[in-house]
């Protein structure tokens, strides 16, 4: 399988996005509500924006990318443009045999590696390989085979953020007043676990 890589070199106008946190809902007998948190990590949606009218070439490489996949579901790769330092993002499952995943940053200051929640080092536990995966991003490469079902985590300073997404929506708004006409593509992360050497 080949996952395509959304052109984000392209310096869109901004990319907002919002982290869902999916909980369930209860109430007691007496009218109080539980809340409890069925996922274990968050799923983000992201907004890619371009002004048509400042931003002509990005808004047409935008158009030409959801036009050429027909509303394709099929996820891609989408590489954010703003930094910032992230916390315990997922980066893979262990499978009792893979040692191989695609990191989730780009251009990071420093890294930090959780494996089953426990800090391990590069150089002794695990090395990256630099642009070495889909759209130039980083593997990592664990010694040993990481056990099953154990979750890979990772930190990433002052880092662009990596996920693989699916285009769910793509509009334009015209703001008259403020001379602006946008073409908005908003984007869903999806819980892929992706081998990177099956792309």
């Amino acid at each position: 399988m080949t996952i395509p890589v959304f052109p984000s070199a392209v310096l869109f106008e901004r990319a907002p996005y919002k982290e869902n946190w999916k909980t369930l809902a209860n109430q007691s007998d007496g009218g109080v509500e539980q809340r409890v948190a069925k996922w274990g990590r968050p799923i983000r949606q992201f907004e890619v924006i371009a002004n048509l009218m400042e931003q002509s070439a990005e808004a047409d490489v935008l158009l030409n990318f959801c036009h050429a996949r027909k509303g394709a579901f099929e996820p891609f790769l989408f590489i954010m443009r703003t930094k910032r330092t992230w916390e315990k993002v997922f980066v893979g499952t262990g499978t009792g045999s893979r040692r191989v995943w695609v990191l989730p940053f780009l251009e990071w200051d420093f890294l930090t590696l959780y494996k089953g929640g426990v800090e391990v080092f590069q150089g002794p536990d695990y090395d990256v390989l630099s642009a070495a995966g889909p759209g130039g991003s980083d593997l990592v490469v664990f010694r040993e085979s990481v056990a099953n079902t154990t979750v890979i985590e990772a930190d990433g300073g002052n880092a662009r953020l990596v996920a693989y997404v699916k285009a769910t929506d793509l509009y334009e708004d015209d703001h008259v007043r403020y001379g602006r006409f946008n073409a908005r593509l908003s984007l869903t992360e999806v819980k892929a676990d992706v081998d990177p050497y099956a792309l």
